[in-house]
């Protein structure tokens, strides 16, 4: 579960975190559920960011956005 620069798009937000995306469903009519899993940084993991989306498609395109803004948030709050 190492950053993956596709995953982000390019970011200099730190802590970088390792992460994983995932779709489930629970039976072949029901709408996906996308999830976004990380933690942070990936050397000395401080942090926990999960991301669940109800009918929310595949992991990369609706939860992982999602955690990024809380990843940048987390940034920003270090930075102070």
């Amino acid at each position: 579960m190492r950053a993956v620069p596709s995953a982000f798009g390019s970011t200099s937000a730190e802590p970088q975190p390792g992460h994983h995306t995932a779709v489930s469903s629970m039976s072949p009519r029901s709408s996906h559920t996308s999830w976004f899993a990380s933690f942070g940084p990936v050397k000395k993991p401080k942090y926990v960011v999960v991301v669940v989306v109800s009918q929310g498609g595949t992991g990369g395109t609706t939860a992982a956005p999602a955690a990024r803004e809380i990843w940048e948030g987390i940034a920003a709050l270090r930075a102070r």
